[in-house]
C-alpha cells in the first residue's frame, strides 16, 4: 500500500462530500478496510444530494447484468441494451454505487472501465448529474481486490479510514446503539484500529489481520454495529453460554471475550426508571467505567419528560462526567440536540457552568 496516500485516508463523511461534489464529472474509486462503511457512502451521499441510489455488486453479476444483444431486424444487425440494473434508462440523475469493483469478473472490467471514464453504455450517456463511484478493499488484505493501472488512470483512486472510537461513538448515540457496547469501546478505542498500524499481529488481537489467516473472527465497524444493535439489546433473553457465543460470532474471540466480561458492570448502574423517579436516591455508580456507560444510556435515550430529572442526577456525578453528556449534546448531528437545548435547567447549568456561547443556549 501506498504509505503516503494512506497518511490522507480520508473520513466517511470527507468521502461523501468528495463523491457528492464531483462525483457527476469524476469517477472516484474508494479504496479501504473490510467494514469500515465503504458501502454505506451510498445512502449518505443520496442524502447530501437529495438523489436516489442503485447498488450494483459487481462481484455477483455478469456481462449480461450490464447489457444484452438485441437484434435490431429492420438494421439488420444486433445492437446491445442496458440492463436496467444500472439505471440508464431513467431519464433522472441518480447515484451509483459500483461496489467491490476490485473484484468483479475479468469480462466485466472493461465495459466497466469505459463506463466509468465516459459515463456511457452501449450509446446511452447517465444523465450529466448522476453520480458513478466504486468501492474495494485494500490490495494488501488478500480478499482479491485489483485495480489494473488502465482503470486507476481512468478514475480517482482514494483511500478512507476507519473511524476513530469517538467518531464510532457519536455516531452509535443518533442510531441507538446499546450504551454497553459504546461503553466498552471508550475503554477499547484500539478496537477500530487497522492491521497496518502494527509490526506484529499479534499486537492487536481483535482486529482482521491478513498475516494471521487462522483468526476466525474480528472487530470492524461493521460488526460493531451487528453486536450493538442486535446482540446487546436481547442479551436478557440469552442464557451465559449463548451470550458469549453471539459476542464471539459477531466481533470474533478476543473482542467477544472482552466485551462479555465489560458487560458484568452492568450490575452497577442504576436503572433509568431510577433516575426518572427519584434522580436524588438514585445509586451512582463507584466504578468510573459504569458511570460513563449512564452517560452513554443517557444520550441515546433520553426524551423530554425527563431531562429535568437527568440534570438534577447529573449534578451528583464528577464534573468531567457531566462535561462529557454537555460535549455530547452539543454535537450538531446529536438527534436529540434540541430536546436538551430547549429545556431551561439545561440553561441554568450552562451559565453556571461557564459553557453557555453564543448561539447555542
Amino acid at each position: 500500500m501506498n504509505q503516503n496516500k494512506l497518511s490522507l485516508a480520508m473520513s466517511i463523511q470527507q468521502t461523501a462530500e468528495l463523491i457528492a461534489k464531483i462525483g457527476h464529472k469524476e469517477s472516484i474509486i474508494v479504496q479501504g478496510h473490510m467494514g469500515i462503511g465503504k458501502s454505506a457512502l451510498l445512502q449518505l451521499i443520496c442524502e447530501m444530494t437529495g438523489l436516489e441510489g442503485i447498488m450494483f455488486d459487481a462481484p455477483a453479476k455478469d456481462t449480461g447484468d450490464l447489457f444484452i444483444p438485441m437484434p435490431d431486424v429492420e438494421a439488420g444487425c444486433v445492437r446491445n441494451l442496458p440492463n436496467e440494473d444500472l439505471g440508464f434508462h431513467i431519464d433522472k440523475p441518480l447515484v451509483i454505487c459500483i461496489d467491490e469493483i476490485g473484484k468483479c469478473k475479468n469480462a466485466l472490467k472493461l465495459p466497466i472501465n469505459g463506463l466509468l471514464h465516459s459515463g456511457e453504455l452501449c450509446g446511452k450517456k447517465k444523465h450529466p448529474r448522476t453520480i458513478i463511484f466504486g468501492t474495494t478493499n485494500h490490495g494488501a488484505e488478500g480478499l482479491n481486490d485489483l485495480l489494473l493501472p488502465h482503470t486507476r488512470n481512468r478514475t480517482m483512486p482514494v483511500y478512507m479510514r476507519s473511524p476513530t472510537a469517538d467518531e464510532q461513538i457519536e455516531y452509535g448515540i443518533n442510531q441507538g446503539y446499546d450504551p454497553m457496547g459504546l461503553g466498552w469501546l471508550r475503554d477499547n478505542p484500539h478496537a477500530l484500529h487497522t492491521f497496518d498500524m502494527y509490526e506484529n499481529p499479534h499486537e492487536n488481537e481483535m482486529i482482521n489481520d491478513p498475516r494471521a489467516p487462522e483468526r476466525e473472527g474480528c472487530l470492524t465497524p461493521r460488526s460493531f454495529e451487528r453486536v450493538c444493535m442486535s446482540v446487546l439489546p436481547n442479551r436478557d433473553a440469552f442464557d451465559d453460554q449463548t451470550l458469549q457465543m453471539a459476542l464471539i460470532a459477531a466481533i470474533g474471540d478476543v473482542a467477544g471475550a472482552s466485551l462479555y466480561t465489560f458487560l458484568k458492570l452492568g450490575a452497577q448502574l442504576p436503572t433509568q426508571q431510577s433516575i426518572i423517579d427519584d434522580p436524588m436516591t438514585a445509586k451512582v455508580p463507584d466504578n468510573a467505567s459504569a458511570r460513563v456507560l449512564v452517560v452513554y444510556r443517557t444520550l441515546t435515550s433520553i426524551d423530554k419528560t425527563w431531562v429535568n430529572q437527568w440534570l438534577t442526577y447529573m449534578e451528583r456525578l464528577p464534573k468531567d462526567l457531566q462535561s462529557m453528556f454537555v460535549n455530547g449534546a452539543r454535537v450538531d448531528t446529536y438527534a436529540k440536540r434540541d430536546i436538551v437545548f430547549k429545556n431551561k435547567k439545561f440553561t441554568d447549568w450552562c451559565v453556571a457552568n461557564s459553557w453557555i456561547t453564543a448561539g447555542e443556549v
